[in-house]
């Protein structure tokens, strides 16, 4: 781009510094918002639109998100008058991943996706992305009642009238999924992950929002359950994280980070420190520490619960250092912020230190409160029994009556057939008796024929006969008159 005034290049080749020695990745917030003061100066001066919406995508990525978020509308605008489609596409992704808990947000985006871009595979991926986000937000505000209800509407119109496109087939099983999410044990849960896994296995490779949308959520939800399962899905998030740094730095993107999602990751991984090695083990707690060095976001995170001490000194069984991070994290405030099946591993962890350290009085009281959570948790789990035996029943109870309706269609079916097979044969009957009679008449037909024939010739003989005596008779009256 040689109209590139001299600041920008310096930028430029700030930015090459950076990325080539330490990794945009690792640019504390001074240094981010020194490269976001450097492309504000770039924005002042007289460039091309497209030039205007590489800075401010590099600005969206380089900001905090309370600033960056501010650009979106900006951002979208330019790129769809610039007919860079995937840039909006992004950026609507990934505006509707940070105001998740917004239903206004994220309808707007959807109606947005759906009236102002032709259909692509780009807006086919960001409308399932953006649907899965209200499936999410759906099943989180929704109450049993509510939540049964809809999911035994998904169901059937699951089992009865599937959609034949990917997307949306993808789109309805997500809403199952989510439905049932509030039981990680569900059989039905379990089943339809696997068979929605196998769904967006069959996504075009650059489907990345849609595959991490669902590998975080069967990471999450399999998280005590089944660890292996979740350890699996939070590798394919990992491996896809990956590609994307990769695939934006490419295309000029060097400050679109994702240290935080690392971060998080990290500890849900560590988490599940009872089926990891210990070399993986120590390396994902070395690497979540790293990025608490070098991520704003990951650092407040850590500072406000140290979540991979905490892993690490269960798995080593340093109980000291584990009592005063359990004891904080079992206060109300972070404590009502976990599910319930975390808020039983988080309570038998607890009991387990007390055990150890003699903390009779924390035991005593960590004890109640795992009896009133396990409680609770079998009362629920019976009720999700009793759901899905209710939905086993609706569906059976809808097969029968597609079974009977079936039954009857085949009867009648074969009613027609006997009937059409009687006709057919009636009417060979009768054609058989309209040949034959047809053949008495055309054999009657030749017998006549052939006697008229003769006839025919005896009259002509005759006739020449009597041609012949009228010509004699002539010539003999001729003569008696002479």
């Amino acid at each position: 781009m040689k109209y590139l005034s001299i600041s920008f290049k310096s930028l430029f080749l700030f930015i090459i510094l950076l990325t080539s020695t330490s990794g945009a990745n690792a640019l504390d917030l001074a240094e981010r918002m020194a490269v976001a003061d450097s492309l504000r100066m770039r924005l002042t001066q007289k460039i091309s639109p497209s030039d205007s919406l590489s800075v401010l995508v590099n600005l969206y990525d380089v900001l905090p998100r309370s600033q960056g978020n501010l650009l979106a509308d900006s951002i979208i605008n330019l790129a769809m008058r610039t007919r860079e489609e995937m840039v909006a596409f992004d950026i609507i992704r990934n505006d509707v991943n940070r105001h998740m808990r917004s239903d206004s947000i994220i309808e707007s985006r959807l109606k947005l996706t759906l009236e102002k871009f032709p259909l692509s595979e780009g807006r086919e991926e960001t409308e399932t992305f953006i649907r899965m986000v209200r499936n999410m937000r759906r099943s989180i505000y929704a109450d049993e009642f509510d939540r049964n209800i809809m999911l035994e509407r998904l169901k059937q119109e699951f089992d009865n009238n599937p959609p034949t496109d990917l997307y949306e087939r993808i789109v309805l099983l997500h809403a199952m999924v989510m439905m049932l999410s509030q039981d990680p044990n569900s059989s039905l849960m379990v089943q339809y992950m696997d068979t929605l896994g196998q769904l967006v296995n069959q996504l075009p490779p650059m489907a990345f929002s849609v595959r991490n949308a669902f590998n975080v959520h069967a990471a999450t939800a399999f998280q005590n359950s089944d660890p292996v399962k979740s350890l699996e899905a939070d590798r394919r998030s990992l491996n896809d994280i990956n590609k994307l740094v990769k695939f934006y730095s490419d295309r000029g993107r060097h400050f679109r980070i994702y240290d935080t999602n690392r971060y998080v990751i990290y500890c849900r991984m560590l988490n599940n420190w009872s089926v990891l090695s210990d070399k993986e083990f120590d390396d994902l707690y070395d690497q979540a520490i790293q990025l608490t060095e070098t991520d704003p976001d990951a650092r407040a995170r850590y500072q406000a619960f140290a979540e991979p001490d905490l892993y690490r000194s269960l798995r080593y069984k340093d109980y000291e250092k584990a009592y005063p991070l359990l004891k904080k994290m079992i206060e109300p405030k972070v404590f009502s912020t976990l599910s319930n099946p975390r808020r039983i591993r988080v309570l038998k962890n607890f009991i387990l230190t007390c055990k150890t350290l003699n903390k009779s009085d924390d035991l005593a009281e960590a004890s109640l409160r795992l009896n009133e959570i396990l409680e609770k948790e079998m009362e629920f789990r019976t009720q999700g029994l009793f759901r899905e035996i209710r939905l086993a029943y609706a569906n059976y109870d809808m097969r029968r009556h597609y079974g009977d309706l079936e039954n009857e269609t085949r009867k009648s079916r074969e009613r027609l057939t006997i009937e059409v097979l009687v006709l057919s044969i009636l009417g060979l009957v009768l054609m058989g008796i309209f040949i034959v009679l047809l053949l008495r008449q055309y054999s009657r037909m030749r017998v006549l024929a052939k006697s008229l024939k003769i006839s025919n010739a005896k009259l002509q003989k005759e006739s020449t006969n009597l041609k012949k005596a009228k010509v004699e008779l002539k010539r003999a009256r001729d003569s008696a008159v002479k």
